[in-house]
């Protein structure tokens, strides 16, 4: 439900001339002191309000109050937080006649503290008159009066053209067509922006704030979505920026949340009687989404301009999307998914370690598994009566064609004229009633046991070897780049499959199948073949880059798996949060928004094992006897 909190009554900010403030500022503050840090100190006591209430009131005798405080420890307080946040700043706060460097600690922050009071009362911002007499309490400062004016311009200041050699925009929006539209800006909202565009005088394209309109003749117009933009268009006269674009992404991401719940806990938290709508929730996903896998890739979306939302996500799967590949993982490598090579096995009363680096490359590992889940199959029907007109077949694999006969014909009786219109008897279906619509059978991903994503495909009707060879064929077209070991949970049957096609054959020169730790033990124990060569970490030296030797904290060393197994089992369970909201989908917001999750978790995770380089190397640089919390 919808939350109320109470405040005060807002006042206005302080009433001044300039010439005043001026004044004042030159009066008690050096003469080289910086307009940003008047400002900072402006808005510190504007912000602070309560403080300045508590402040004055230890200022003034009243009822059985026995002494007053000129400067009292709440303002002692805020002057120790100017001075912490001015830094080498803080001398600027002195006259050139006084030197603070010969000043101790308490002396500075006593003659801030005198500075801040005064500073409070000459701005009004005290709750008390120049007689001592109690006016009232202080509230929020307004700061409606301070907001900007919000000029939504294109990002770039000269053209990008290839042709133009950077030829300046002109200002392409008449003075009176000026649109005036509402900006968000993180959870701040500018009812009156306007947007201006700008124009190329050489290749007449129009730059606009979050695109560029491209106009070739003979040829449709065409949208290119800009990386460097700032504003988003996701609505009539709705504006957003990166901020609250990402914020959305981050939202979805890590609370597995759906366009619609998080516009109800946008509109609920910081609404402020605008409330924004699913649909623009979903813009605002797709605007920011399209431009972070464009940096990643390196690459630049173009479109036909005008299309809708559920077509613009199929370009942008179809140019950015890699079939389901994930760049540039594809050639990732970490000593979490790559161990150097070893020729045999460690042994355990002898520790010695027999790694050989001349001549063999390091031993990579992926991790392939599925997740039962997929976007429904909406079926575009086209009714066609059978008469001198026939609608000519669109061959689109999501489209069929449904036939509505007279009663006394028949299909076979039309085949002939069928045939005429390029339909085949396959593509004819008559109508029929269906109790529940029809959906993929999995999604099938393959990642690197440190959880980095390298690809995904959905499978239609089974989770066959047949199909997760197909998929490893196009992930890993050249045998030089395939890895060393490929876990699946059923590596037996994908080894016999490959024993049995002679296609697939050559990945045994370079590749060895086996099973994911989880599901191994549940394989039959007499199944010699899953026994001897798809074991993840057996115990007789066979594959000594599947084991390596740890210690544990008393010392003492123990066999471990050199790779995570379950790195396939571990992504697919978080894929699983977006099950109910990715069974809803179309297919083509299903493939754009699945490949936009996994390339975000991907880079989330890069990130994290950076941040945990950088904490490793930090604190190898430290002292032994230092003990710092990193």
């Amino acid at each position: 439900l919808p939350m109320a909190y109470a405040i005060g009554t807002e006042q206005e900010f302080p009433m001044l001339k300039f010439s005043q403030f001026s004044q004042f500022i030159e009066a008690n503050f050096g003469s080289k002191i910086s307009l940003s840090t008047v400002i900072f100190l402006l808005l510190s006591l504007t912000s602070n309000v309560e403080l300045l209430n508590l402040h004055a009131r230890q200022q003034y005798r009243e009822g059985n109050d026995r002494r007053t405080t000129t400067l009292t420890a709440w303002i002692n307080a805020l002057s120790m937080a100017v001075t912490s946040s001015l830094g080498s700043k803080t001398k600027y706060l002195f006259q050139e006649n006084i030197i603070p460097d010969h000043y101790n600690d308490d002396d500075i922050n006593y003659n801030i503290s005198a500075k801040l009071d005064a500073f409070s009362k000459f701005l009004k911002l005290h709750p008390y008159n120049e007689t001592g007499h109690y006016i009232g309490e202080l509230g929020p400062v307004s700061e409606t009066k301070l907001t900007p004016v919000r000029m939504i311009c294109p990002s770039f200041m000269r053209c990008n053209g290839a042709l133009c050699d950077g030829s300046a925009l002109t200002q392409n929006s008449k003075y009176r067509d000026i649109p005036k539209v509402t900006l968000i800006e993180g959870t701040k909202m500018y009812h009156e922006s306007y947007i201006l565009t700008g124009s190329c005088s050489k290749c007449k394209s129009i730059y606009y704030a979050d695109h560029k309109h491209i106009s070739i003749t003979g040829q449709r117009p065409q949208k290119e979505y800009l990386n460097k933009a700032r504003y988003f268009k996701i609505g009539t006269h709705l504006w957003v920026d990166r901020v609250f674009s990402k914020a959305i992404m981050h939202g979805i991401y890590s609370f597995h949340a759906s366009a619609a719940a998080y516009a109800e806990y946008w509109s609920n938290s910081f609404g402020n009687n605008i409330e924004i709508s699913c649909k623009q929730i979903w813009h605002a996903f797709i605007d920011e989404s399209i431009r972070t896998v464009s940096l990643i890739t390196g690459r630049q979306l173009t479109v036909d301009d005008h299309l809708p939302i559920n077509e613009i996500t199929h370009y942008a799967f179809e140019h950015l999307g890699a079939n389901g590949i994930v760049k540039p993982p594809l050639e990732h490598s970490c000593l979490e998914c790559t161990q150097k090579y070893k020729s045999t096995a460690d042994n355990m009363t002898n520790y010695r370690s027999n790694i050989t680096t001349e001549n063999f490359a390091p031993v990579k590992m992926v991790v392939v598994d599925g997740v039962v889940m997929g976007p429904t199959v909406r079926l575009t029907i086209i009714v066609v009566e059978y008469s001198a007109d026939i609608i000519t077949y669109n061959m689109d694999p999501n489209v069929v064609l449904r036939v509505v006969m007279h009663k006394k014909l028949q299909v076979q009786k039309h085949v002939r004229l069928i045939k005429k219109c390029g339909i085949s008897i396959s593509q004819i279906t008559v109508q029929q009633s269906y109790f529940s619509p029809n959906c993929y059978y999995c999604v099938e991903t393959v990642c690197a046991p440190c959880g980095v994503v390298i690809a995904w495909k959905k499978f239609v009707k089974s989770e066959s070897t047949a199909n997760i060879m197909e998929l490893l064929n196009m992930i890993y077209p050249i045998p030089d780049s395939r890895p060393a070991y490929i876990c699946i949970d059923k590596a037996c049957l994908v080894l016999c499959s490959v024993l049995k096609n002679i296609l697939y054959r050559p990945w045994l020169l370079n590749s060895r199948f086996v099973v994911d730790g989880y599901h191994y033990t549940n394989h039959k124990a007499d199944d010699d073949l899953c026994r001897t060569f798809c074991n993840p970490a057996p115990s007789d030296g066979s594959a000594p880059n599947l084991v390596i030797i740890e210690h544990d904290q008393n010392g003492q060393p123990y066999y471990k798996r050199a790779f995570n197994t379950q790195a396939c089992e571990q992504l697919n369970s978080w894929l699983g949060g977006f099950e109910s909201i990715l069974k809803q989908m179309t297919v083509s917001n299903f493939n754009w928004f699945l490949h936009a999750m996994l390339v975000y978790h991907t880079q989330h995770v890069l990130d994290r094992q950076q941040q945990r380089e950088m904490k490793t190397r930090l604190s190898d640089d430290l002292p032994e006897d230092m003990d710092v919390d990193i």
